[in-house]
């Protein structure tokens, strides 16, 4: 496979133009927001999709406001009169969840490579598995304030003995 390195807003009109033509393509992934789901250097493929057959738990690739190309997992939306919000979220984002309108979608994410293994995304199995994510993500966001409780008492007694 050739690889083509472009800078991120040529990326983001080629991506547009590729998806719009009903083409489908693969790109190496950059970041840590999607970890452990997808990590920095997998290869992830994406085709185009109609929003009205998202799942929650379906990895969706969107043009955000700034023009940057993003890949975040769908975890509800909204209908208003003339369009749907989508609310998205990256996996390592516990609290975070950004909304966007539905024509920010560009596609959704159907194959991961990793190395020499190959995880399709298209199968039901795995798409339940994306929506499992999405319910327990809350709760390993509880559990992490939960378990941090004793660090910040102790931070905080020994900010005052300090203190004294």
């Amino acid at each position: 496979m050739r690889e083509l390195r472009l800078n991120s807003s040529d990326f983001a009109d080629l991506s547009t133009e590729i998806l719009a033509k009903g083409f489908s393509f693969s790109f190496k992934a950059h970041g840590s927001s999607m970890f452990p789901f997808i990590r920095d250097g997998d290869i992830l493929t994406v085709q185009t999709t109609e929003t009205k057959s998202l799942c929650v738990g379906d990895v969706v690739f969107f043009r955000s406001i700034t023009n940057k190309l993003t890949a975040h997992r769908f975890i509800g939306g909204t209908e208003l009169p003339h369009t749907r919000l989508l609310k998205v979220r990256g996996d390592a984002h516990f609290r975070q969840y950004e909304k966007i309108d539905e024509k920010q979608i560009l596609g959704r994410i159907i194959r991961i490579r990793r190395g020499d293994r190959v995880i399709s995304l298209d199968y039901l199995f795995k798409r339940k598995a994306g929506l499992f994510l999405v319910k327990i993500v809350p709760i390993i966001s509880l559990l992490i304030w939960v378990t941090s409780i004793p660090k910040r008492l102790g931070l905080r007694l020994l900010k005052n003995d300090a203190e004294q």
